[in-house]
């Protein structure tokens, strides 16, 4: 055979980290000299003194992270491009590539540090000469792949102390190492150590993957949630995939990776999603995609395999495997007499004894039960084997039978344990477990059961915490939910015969203070199993009145009992979907139930023990979040206007400050965390004192509204003497420095006089404050003085957001041009610019200094943006450390706790989140509701109206009902605008889902669904002669489109967010006003922009055309409304009599009048010749929000943030009518009830609550 010649490939190529360096380089050059511009390889060539063809090779990438597509070149070529942009190459930002040949491509591997191997695709043979085959397989070089890349072990075991399986280990090291099988599955009973098998075996294999996951089945997750959180791993937290995305595409998504990079899964007790029926098998409905998983992983070209531990085999792999093909499965044995004396040894006893191998034989070397059968013959029978066999003749065939006898064994004190552990399915400490045990025990005798399950191998300790090997907590599971079910089902029958407290009543199965992934899994795997059986046997008209007639006995039979069985009633009934509408829970105990999100209208809680249960708020949109300095409390500020206060321990809403109206847009506490401070978009400062609750100074400039606020740490200002001081950010370019002990303005500075100061915040030793403006500039301020110290230009959009480092050494910024820059502030430089988002980022956070490694966690940074995720960044590394899914909405705000242990997170769907810094899983989520009506708008017969609200339905209304007559439904966030087609038969609506929904208005369907990108689509329109439809995304522009669903054009004009519309008469013309003040007039048939016209001084809420299309008027933030001539855009005149911002605005039919509401409350109708407000509209609570004229011009509806639509008769300026959807708790009674704050109670009666005696007969009708 003729030798193959080795010609490899010679030259350097970019690591990814160099050509992310060498990017940061180029945008940045790109910013400061080529307005922006990209760069073409021709003005790279000269700037480089390159040939076009090098600067190819170097620049065009398919990605930042893939170094598989570069072609490599001389080191003294990147030496020279580097150069050219004033960086230095260093030894890790390049590699020489070399081949390594694998069975499915060929994998190269670099020089660098295994950080620089971001990929290693299996490419065509083609594409690179081939190396040496001499040898059968490439061996890695282990010196740079000690390690994996990445990896997530998930709930991998400890398994340190860890006996024999060396052949096992060896053989299946060898399929997956040398013979490249795809897909390996371990086969065993329950016990017998698969799972610790297959840990060993991913730890064995570390140095030959680039990455590695590992993950538990044993709660039996849903494929279409575990790929999505698999596929974030496998792509460094860049790929986030949507639950709803189809099960084949998920796998799909998979696969690209396994074939980019060798990788290795492990999926452990996949029994728990299979559902044995006789002698055929299946997987539960929602795990049909698991057959498909497996089928493609064992069938598909890739150079990653699975490994899968199961007790039984999945059907899928059945025509797959064989012995010599690449999916393979292998029945684990128990241990051999050798190995279970070790494990007897281990354990105290005598390894000698000849009854040893007889124990072996009878437990068939079955490592729990061996764990389990030692304890027992250690504590009842002096260490003696001899004894042990000779009382208990034991059995062995399956590991029930033994955890059955061994049930039986344990002190109630015991069992109580472990059904607790296997309702809650986590790590529990003593604390908890003590607090939830009913009837209550003493923790030293909780203690001595947890000692007592230890030593028995029930359960396993880490850390202080405790929770059940898998075999044992399923089988705990089981015997739960047989037992709930037979007290349950002959609860009649048996009440005299149940024990003092059934285990129904002693355990809550959904936790309020569960973290929100456990609600979920103890839904799937122990309240649908108890619902399904119940269900089966009773019918659900039976059971609705079983169920009743135990509620029933609830009240009279252990009245006066603390218990969990009301609690676990409720949620039954929740789970079945059940209408608790009038439904009776006066007086019992409803302990650790979560409502949020639960509609309970005329619900008896009268007497109740609402303990440790969670409500919805009557909280909005939330853009401001704070923690105390002990790290023991949170704040969050929100579009009402009220700041909220929660006990972080707890959960319980301590505070609920009034005062504001208008929204929060920040919120800090003062250093010694006796005073929140909170900015308002109605221009006022509040300090508020945490003991009190009151405020003991409002601090104001003008009406600017005030956008950030920052804390100096202690400090005394000599000019001043203030202890610390506050500086403000305000709407009208200017920054402010206030003492906080008398709460006097101490001086004032211009960022910009005609841009908005997005953000301020001090240096974390007060010397210094930065501020991110809308004009995409960074100032730095001397702390104390107020000179400006630098100014950076190189954003190209508003600065939304500016943090230090908890060091101080660096600032981020973050900007509507996409990109977060990282500044070195001893140098004034660019130390790091991090590209390649297509989102707006609106918040960013540096960790703080904490934890064991203060040095990293100071380089993680937490991003969020409109695309409604948080990403965890690790400046220090490059790498996304996390991606946090939780939101649907834009995240507005996110603040670390200064202990580092929390994140809070915020979003636009009315949601705040708590994570754990540590695993990064939401532990908890404060839910809220505000029903705020955005929109209404008149039919063209003037019979009925229609309405838009933040719960996100569209209702209509007849003028004469005081009920919707239809509902639309169908938009996941809140409704903005809507409107009438001219003909009346359609209606359209806009969503914070960033989404426009057609619908017939006939019959209530949906006739198509519009995309509108991302962002609030903050106001539809149908066009007067009813062809078009326009709406306002407020980052993506003007998108209008034929009523066919056509999309025509999207206009877009300058940096700034739009927030209205308007479409002359003539439907030629389309009017758009933004948060900066200015409006501009459009072409509609060319799509070319006419004008664009400033004269407000804040931003526009809303405009509209004259009848007769030749003016126009606006109304803004800044209190005024504006006419204008259409012709020329000048500035006709200018009104203003509003004590706050005006919000909507409307011309009359006959153009006579024009209708404005404010967030003052009012409703004025002004008399356009003379300029005179003729009548005011008194009777909202709260801003309105949007006003629309009857066809006729006789009737005015208004809408509100007080949740209601009035209609008022301007012939007489009286209210006739006031239309309001039902809040969530409307008439559910809570007086006298206990467990609840002060403040929650004033949050639920907002929402409807009632807390005081009311006659039933007087409680509003529920339809």
């Amino acid at each position: 055979m003729a030798e193959r010649k080795n010609n490899r490939r010679r030259g350097a190529t970019l690591t990814a980290a160099g050509n992310r360096k060498l990017q940061s380089a180029r945008i940045a050059a790109e910013l400061a000299a080529n307005g922006g511009d990209r760069y073409t390889q021709e003005e790279l060539s000269r700037l480089t003194g390159l040939s076009i063809k090098t600067i190819s090779k170097i620049f065009d990438r398919s990605s930042e992270l893939d170094t598989e597509s570069a072609t490599p070149v001389d080191k003294q070529t990147l030496d020279i491009c580097f150069t050219a942009f004033n960086l230095v190459l260093e030894r890790h930002d390049y590699f020489y590539p070399e081949s390594i040949v694998l069975p499915f491509g060929t994998l190269r591997v670099g020089e660098a540090s295994p950080l620089a191997i971001q990929t290693g695709s299996a490419n065509d043979p083609s594409d690179l000469e081939q190396p040496d085959l001499r040898d059968d397989r490439a061996t890695l070089d282990l010196q740079t792949r000690h390690s994996p890349l990445h990896s997530d072990w998930g709930e991998a075991p400890d398994v340190s102390v860890f006996y024999g399986r060396v052949a096992e280990l060896t053989k299946l090291a060898t399929w997956v190492n040398t013979d490249r099988c795809k897909l390996v599955i371990l086969l065993g009973m329950g016990g017998i150590g698969k799972t610790a098998l297959a840990t060993k075996l991913a730890q064995h294999l570390q140095p030959h993957f680039a990455t590695i996951v590992w993950r538990s089945l044993r709660h039996a997750p849903p494929l279409q949630t575990l790929l999505p959180e698999i596929i974030q791993v496998l792509s460094r937290q860049a790929q986030i995939v949507a639950p709803t995305v189809a099960i084949s595409t998920q796998i799909s998504y998979l696969l690209d990776y396994l074939r980019q990079e060798r990788c290795l899964l492990v999926l452990d007790n996949a029994e728990a999603i299979i559902q044995s029926q006789s002698s055929t098998e299946s997987h539960h409905p929602e795990y049909l995609g698991y057959a498909e998983l497996f089928q493609r992983i064992g069938s598909s070209p890739h150079q990653s395999c699975l490994v899968v531990t199961s007790r039984e085999k999945p059907a899928a792999i059945v025509s797959l495997e064989g012995e010599k093909l690449p999916v393979r499965s292998v029945n684990i044995a128990g241990l051999n007499v050798r190995e279970s004396e070790d494990l007897f040894d281990a354990k105290g006893l005598s390894a000698s004894s000849p009854n040893l191998q007889r124990l072996q034989q009878i437990y068939s070397g079955n490592p729990l039960a061996l764990n389990i059968v030692a304890t027992a013959i250690h504590d009842l029978f002096d260490g003696e084997i001899d004894k042990f066999l000779d009382a208990e003749t034991p059995i062995f065939s399956d590991i029930r039978q033994l955890l059955d006898q061994q049930f039986d064994r344990l002190s109630p004190t015991e069992q109580m344990v472990m059904y607790c552990l296997a309702i809650e399915r986590n790590w529990l400490s003593l604390d908890n477990l003590h607090d939830r045990l009913l009837p209550a025990t003493t923790k030293p005798r909780l203690l001595g059961a947890l000692e007592s399950l230890g030593r028995r191998s029930l359960i396993e300790r880490s850390r202080g915490k405790f929770t059940q090997q898998a075999v044992v907590m399923e089988y705990t599971t089981a015997r739960t939910i047989d037992r709930m079910v037979g007290e349950l089902t002959n609860w009649e029958i048996q009440i005299d015969r149940l024990p003092a407290l059934p285990l129904w009543l002693s355990y809550p199965l959904l936790a309020a203070d569960s973290p929100k992934y456990i609600h979920a899994i103890q839904t799937r795997l122990i309240l649908e199993p108890i619902a399904s059986q119940l269900q089966l046997q009773f019918g659900r008209k039976l059971l609705v009145q079983h169920l009743q007639s135990i509620l029933t006995s609830l009240q009279t039979d252990y009245c006066g009992t603390l218990h969990y069985g009301g609690g676990n009633l409720i949620n039954l009934y929740r789970h079945l979907e059940i209408d608790l509408t009038g439904y009776n829970f006066a007086n019992l105990p409803i302990l650790q139930v979560s409502f949020q999100g639960a509609i309970l209208h005329n619900v008896n809680f009268n007497g109740a023990n609402l303990s440790k249960s969670i409500f919805t708020d009557n909280f909005g949109r939330v853009f401001a979040t704070a923690f105390s300095p002990d790290s023991q409390l949170v704040a969050i500020g929100e579009y009402n206007g009220d700041v909220y206060i929660w006990q972080v321990a707890t959960k319980r809403l301590q505070f609920k400050f009034h005062g504001y109206s208008s929204w929060i847009w920040s919120l800090a506490f003062s250093p010694d965390g006796r005073i929140v401070a909170s900015a308002s978009q109605d221009g006022t400062i509040r300090l508020w004192e945490i003991a009190t609750g009151q405020v003991s100074h409002v601090l104001q400039v003008d009406n600017y509204r005030v956008l950030s606020l920052s804390f100096s740490p202690y400090m005394v200002d000599l000019a001043s003497g203030a202890a610390y001081m506050l500086a403000t950010a305000h709407g009208d370019g200017a920054l402010r420095w206030w003492n906080v002990a008398t709460g006097e303005l101490i001086r004032t500075r211009s960022h910009h006089p005609q841009q908005q100061v997005y953000s301020v915040r001090f240096s974390p030793d007060g010397k210094s404050l930065a501020t991110g403006c809308g004009d995409g500039t960074v100032k730095i301020w001397d702390g104390s003085t107020g000179e400006c110290l630098h100014t950076f230009t190189e954003h190209t959009k508003r600065v939304w957001s500016v943090r230090f480092s908890p060091d101080g050494r660096l600032l981020a910024t973050c900007s509507g041009d996409g990109t977060i820059r990282i500044w070195d502030v001893a140098t004034w430089t660019i130390s790091q610019i991090l590209t390649g988002y297509r989102d707006w980022f609106f918040a960013i956070e540096f960790s703080p200094v904490s934890g064991s490694s203060p040095a990293e966690n100071s380089q993680l940074l937490a991003v969020g943006n409109v695309g409604n995720v948080v990403k965890i960044l690790n400046l220090s590394t490059d790498r996304h450390v996390a991606t946090l899914a939780a939101h649907t909405d834009w995240v507005s705000i996110l603040n670390f706790s200064p202990d580092g242990k929390l994140l809070i997170t915020a979003s636009g769907d009315r949601n705040a989140c708590l994570w754990d810094t540590t695993t990064w899983q939401e532990l908890y989520r404060w839910q809220g509701f505000s029903n705020w009506i955005e929109s209404v708008a008149f039919h063209p017969d003037g019979t009925k109206l229609i309405a838009g609200s933040q719960d996100g339905i569209v209702r209509e209304w007849d003028l004469q009902a005081q009920q919707p007559i239809q509902t639309f439904t169908g938009h996941q966030l809140g409704v903005w605008s809507v409107d009438y087609s001219p003909d009346g038969r359609s209606i359209v609506s806009g969503s914070s889902d960033s989404t426009v929904k057609l619908w017939n208005a006939e019959h209530g369907g949906l006739v198509k669904t519009f995309s509108v990108g991302q962002g609030d689509v903050c106001r539809v329109k149908f066009s007067p002669d009813g062809r078009l439809i326009a709406g306002v995304a407020e980052n993506t522009g003007v998108c209008i489109w034929l009523v066919t669903g056509e999309l025509l054009t999207t206009l877009r004009g300058g940096n700034n967010m739009v927030r209205s519309i308007a479409f002359s008469s003539d439907s030629q013309l389309l009017a758009s006003a933004c948060f900066e003040a200015y409006w501009r007039l459009w072409d509609v048939q060319t799509g070319q922009m006419l004008g664009c016209y400033s004269g407000h001084t804040n931003w526009i809420w809303d405009v509209s055309f004259s009848p007769d299309g030749r003016s126009l008027a606006t109304c803004s933030a800044d209190l005024t409304v504006k006419f204008w001539d259409v012709a020329t855009g000048s500035l006709l005149q200018t009104l203003g009599e509003h004590a706050l911002e005006v919000q909507s605005i409307k011309f009359s039919p006959n153009g006579q009048y024009l209708a404005t509401g404010s967030a003052d409350s009012m409703v004025k109708i002004w008399e356009i010749e003379t300029g005179q407000v003729v009548q005011t509209l008194a009777g909202h609570l709260d801003r309105v929000l949007c006003v629309s004229y009857s066809p006729d011009g006789k009737l005015l509806a208004s809408s509100s943030s007080d949740e209601t639509i009035k209609l008022w008769d301007l012939a007489t300026g009286e209210c006739i009518n006031t239309y309001k959807p039902l809040p969530p708790y409307a008439g559910m009674d809570i007086t006298g009830a206990t467990g609840l704050s002060a403040a929650t109670i004033d949050s639920l009666t907002t929402l409807g609550a009632i807390a005081s005696r009311v006659n039933p007969s007087e409680r509003r009708s529920v339809p």
